[in-house]
């Protein structure tokens, strides 16, 4: 009956394999290293005396920690040393050296016993090293990298720890050479930066002059302080010191204070035309100060600017998005930098809503003060505040257990007791407050709700990383659709088990984990940001101590400490580095920096390779004019695209010209020209496709690229895309459908040439129902309808968040989705739905009364050699049967489109997250969808039994028949045909192509349950 059977869209089955393997494919991750290095050394350790290996320590040990932890009790170091013994020490490691030449790096390590402060003493080591041992032109290396010296000294009447190690040119050969001379040997030193008391810089300048006056040429380098409270107290200490009679006597390099300079020196006063601008200034007179590192404020700024790329600015509603938007900043508040950070970051958003791209509207009034404005503009910033330490862990370390856990043995609790343990409000652990917390921010989103606002972002600001991560635990579940923000990147942002909630954050920093690769050579990248900024500031102050002055005159000499400061500043600090965490890595967010003239200076050494990468401190900063050096490295990757481009052309250009063919040559115009529509539409997609793919690739985009990292729209978007070129594809095939089902059912012209006939009359009713209810028009006012309820049930359950960063891919994604992708699928399924009623109405009025045509039953009556009269019941289940194998397959398009939708919206993409609306409305075309195919099962089971109980009827009853005996045996033998045929057209629901569909759902669902396990927990409480 059919001429053709198979289905002439793209196999749906083979989207299914390709979706399952893709989605298996995300669940691979990394897996965790296995360190296989022994606990203990098998051999016992010799302790050798004198001062050059007091202490068993590694490369990357805290040195106070590897001081504290050896029992050194009978080898005597624990007495006093007095200030001429410990000079005498120090002085002792020169007497080998000719000229007496020496570097001295002194290296002010933060005070503390914590976890947190080891770490960083730890981290602050590994980077000092780093710098001078990394750098491969200069070729140090430690003199006994097994062991570390130290001295108890005492300073201030109080005992401190002063530990040191020496490194040596390790490329010195046997003679001496002239070189060796440019390569002293250096003495590194670190110094409790609290040992110094109030006078910190008075007690660095007694202590480090006593070196100076026994050899005065040591070339004497302080890298610190570690805290921004004792850089205060050295620039006010500074005041009151008078200006010393010669020169400076050492250089100091700050890669940890970032309390903005302003703020640090002069409170929140502004600095009159008198006063130095900046920190490099005001300790000019006294020693030579570079800041490694950007200030809070340039972190700000960068920061401010970025959420405005994303639609967040607070005051006015953004460019690019709706609701007004307010800022929730949560920081700790125990230190001089605490204490600012917050307002820092609100004075910075402030700014940006007053002087950005689109200034706030009530600073536009020349009748409002600036000073006015910005007061207004701070009640769209809520700041909260906590104390440091938030896991309740002492020096004792685990915190104490709550007075309602105390009883009963701890390590046998179930997870659930010890999640309820957590929110006690007693004992050290400190969980409790930020449930309190949350619940508070939480009331803020309720009540700013009511007057359409919204929260647009959330900052999470301090230094401690782990209470960073307890903060992002706690709010991340309440609030899914915001941008959370932190400062300092930290490689513990990236483990797999802080991805749930750390993912999607952005961490605005002064570095990446690396420097360009011209700086960070072999070194791996860093754990943090501020060992990038040590590691800098090591190699500043190597270079400064080893540079020779240029012989040059004019502009490249006269940069001194000041400018130089103002130069970084200028050309590097401003654009800090941005990233955004992916769920392996950190990705760097591209900003327009620009090119601008600057003053040529040679006092930058180190500093220059980062100006001329172009200010990138990201992680992928590369080296200067590399794709100019290599300008054939793009073209065999140019020319694989292009080849790959050529073949997929030409396999369309084979597979529609062979099924073109075959329609041609088996008779079926409407479905040759239906094919040749749908090549036409699937080639003009795939060269603009292959456009915006050219245009992405090839121009500077803010939106990251990455495939399912889950920080990118752009994989979003080509799915969508993809999904926009199959909805159209199937349109096309959609649309014809009356005449197809005909054409290929092999029916036209076949229900008799009478209007008596009611044959003819249920082909006339069925033409005429196709028609009117597959109508153009029809159609396109029921979508139409159809997308304004839509978004109108969408938007009354709130906006959904659209992670996206600019405004390019934010009108791309409107485009493509909204105005093209959900009206052509609404089209599709209106259409679909609009012909399967017509196919149920029609085989609900089949004529069973009456015989089919003889036009009907003559090809059968021919190869059965069966009389046409018992032939009624055999056609009814073939036309059935076909229609119904038809229409099913129709029905299944719209749930594959929707499938790659909902796929679209997976959270490994970006930071999607389906809001209460769009599945309400997902589900409503689901559920149509499945009625529909439901009724029309039900009704083709219903006719397709009543026709086999008939047929089973004529057989029984001409059982024994005298005229024609072998009528019996034939009827039989087209009742098992007919049972045969059912089997295979009136198929069970789980092997039915809605199935198929529906499977691909699940499983786009399965993937990327949490976002629907976030949004539930939001809406119901």
């Amino acid at each position: 009956m059919s001429k053709e059977n198979k289905s002439t869209a793209i196999s749906p089955n083979l989207l299914s394999v390709l979706l399952i393997i893709l989605g298996g494919s995300l669940f691979v991750g990394q897996s965790p290293f296995n360190d296989s290095r022994p606990n203990k050394a098998s051999l016992s350790q010799l302790q050798q005396a004198g001062f050059k290996s007091d202490i068993d320590a590694r490369l990357w040990q805290d040195p106070f920690e590897a001081i504290a932890n050896q029992n050194v009790n009978s080898q005597g170091y624990q007495q006093y040393k007095d200030q001429k013994e410990l000079i005498k020490t120090l002085q002792s490691h020169l007497e080998d050296i000719p000229d007496g030449r020496q570097i001295v790096i002194a290296t002010l390590m933060p005070n503390g016993h914590y976890q947190e402060d080891v770490e960083t003493r730890r981290r602050i080591r590994y980077a000092v090293l780093s710098g001078l041992i990394g750098n491969s032109k200069q070729e140090y290396g430690p003199s006994d990298e097994e062991h570390i010296g130290y001295v108890n000294y005492l300073l201030n009447k109080s005992s401190t720890l002063i530990a040191f190690e020496h490194l040596v040119w390790k490329a010195q050969p046997m003679a001496r050479s002239p070189e060796a001379e440019k390569h002293p040997p250096i003495l590194l030193l670190y110094l409790d930066s609290k040992a110094f008391g109030y006078e910190p810089l008075k007690d660095l300048f007694k202590n480090l002059r006593k070196l100076y006056e026994k050899n005065n040429k040591l070339e004497l380098n302080v890298l610190g302080p570690a805290t921004s409270d004792d850089l205060q107290a050295m620039a006010s200490e500074a005041l009151k010191v008078g200006k010393p009679k010669d020169a400076p006597l050492f250089r100091m390099y700050s890669p940890r204070a970032t309390v903005d300079e302003g703020k640090l020196m002069y409170g929140n006063q502004a600095a009159t035309a008198h006063q130095p601008s900046n920190l490099a200034e005001h300790f000019k007179n006294h020693l030579s100060f570079l800041r490694t590192t950007a200030t809070d404020s340039q972190l700000a700024g960068a920061l401010s600017q970025e959420l405005e790329l994303r639609g967040v600015r607070i005051g006015d509603q953004a460019e690019l998005a709706k609701p007004t938007k307010h800022v929730v900043l949560i920081s700790e508040t125990e230190s001089l930098y605490a204490y600012h950070i917050g307002t820092t970051f609100a004075d910075a958003l402030v700014e940006t809503a007053m002087n950005g791209k689109h200034s706030f509207g009530a600073c536009r009034d020349p009748m409002i003060s600036t000073a006015g404005c910005a007061n207004y503009l701070q009640k769209y910033v809520h700041q909260y505040t906590y104390f440091r330490g938030l896991d309740g862990k002492t020096l004792r370390g685990q915190s104490s257990t709550s007075t309602g856990n105390k009883s009963g043995n701890n390590d046998t609790n179930s997870a659930a007791e010890a999640s309820k343990a957590m929110e006690h409000a007693d004992g050290d652990s400190q969980f409790d407050y930020m449930r309190r917390l949350t619940d508070r921010v939480e009331e803020l989103e309720q009540e700013l709700e009511d007057h359409d606002q919204a929260i647009g972002a959330i900052g999470i600001l301090g230094s401690d990383v782990y209470d960073k991560l307890l903060v992002l635990q706690a709010l991340h579940a309440k609030f899914p659709d915001v941008w959370y923000f932190t400062n300092v990147m930290d490689a513990r942002l990236l483990h797999p088990e802080q991805n749930e909630w750390a993912r999607n954050l952005i961490v605005v920093s002064s570095f990446g984990l690396q420097l360009p690769p011209a700086l960070q050579t072999r070194i791996p990248p860093f754990r943090d940001s501020y060992q990038t900024a040590y590691f800098l500031a090591a190699q500043m102050a190597l270079w400064d101590s080893n540079h020779e002055p240029s012989e040059a005159t004019g502009a490249a000499t006269a940069c001194d400490t000041t400018k130089r400061q103002q130069l970084l500043d200028s050309e590097v600090f401003n654009q800090p580095a941005l990233h955004e965490i992916g769920r392996s890595k950190a990705f760097p967010l591209d900003t327009d920096t620009g090119k601008t003239d600057r003053q040529k200076c040679d006092a930058l050494g180190p500093m220059e390779t980062l100006i001329q990468s172009g200010g990138d401190l990201s992680d992928t900063a590369s080296t200067p004019d590399s794709a100019a050096a290599q300008p054939f490295s793009r073209f065999p990757r140019l020319t694989l695209k292009i080849l790959i481009g050529a073949f997929v052309l030409i396999g369309l250009g084979l597979y529609f010209r062979r099924k073109i063919k075959i329609a041609t040559a088996a008779k079926l115009p409407v479905k040759a020209a239906v094919l040749r529509r749908q090549r036409v539409w699937l080639l003009t997609a795939f060269a603009i496709g292959c456009g915006l793919a050219a245009f992405v690739l090839n121009t500077l985009q803010t939106e990251p690229l990455a495939l399912i990292e889950g920080v990118s729209m752009w994989s979003t978007e080509a799915i969508r895309f993809a999904a926009l070129v199959v909805t159209v594809y199937w349109v096309i095939e959609t649309a014809k459908f009356p005449l197809l089902l005909w054409e290929q059912l092999n029916f036209s012209g076949k229900f008799g040439v009478s209007a008596d006939n009611r044959c003819y009359a249920h082909d006339r009713y069925l033409d005429r129902r196709l028609k009117r209810n597959m109508h153009v028009r029809r159609i396109s006012i029921l979508t139409f309808l159809a997308w304004i309820l839509s978004f109108v049930v969408i938007l009354s359950l709130g906006v959904p968040f659209t992670p996206y960063r600019g405004p390019f891919v934010y009108y791309l994604d409107l485009i493509l989705l909204k105005a093209i992708l959900v009206p052509a699928f609404l089209f599709l399924m209106i259409s679909v739905t609009e012909a399967a009623q017509a196919i149920i109405q029609f085989i609900r009025t089949i004529p069973r009364a009456a015989p089919w045509p003889a036009s009907m039953t003559k090809e059968y009556s021919d190869t059965l050699n069966i009389d046409a009269a018992y032939l009624q019941d055999w056609v009814t289940i073939r036309l059935v049967g076909d229609m119904t194998q038809q229409t099913s397959r129709l029905i299944s398009y719209p749930l594959f489109a929707a499938a790659l939708m909902v796929l679209a919206r997976m959270s490994y993409f970006d930071n999607w997250h389906t809001p209460p609306g769009l599945l309400i409305v997902i589900g409503f075309c689901i559920a149509y969808l499945f009625y529909c195919d439901f009724r029309l099962k039900a009704l083709a089971d219903e006719t397709e039994q009543n026709a086999m109980k008939n047929l089973r009827r004529l057989s029984i009853a001409n059982h024994g028949n005298v005229k024609d005996s072998s009528l019996a045996g034939k009827l039989t033998s087209l009742s098992e045909l007919a049972e045969r045929y059912a089997e295979g057209t009136y198929k069970p629901f789980v092997q039915r192509p809605i199935f198929q569909g529906m499977l691909l759902i699940i499983m786009a669902a399965a993937i990327g349950y949490t976002d629907y396990l976030s949004i539930m927990m939001k809406v119901l409480g």
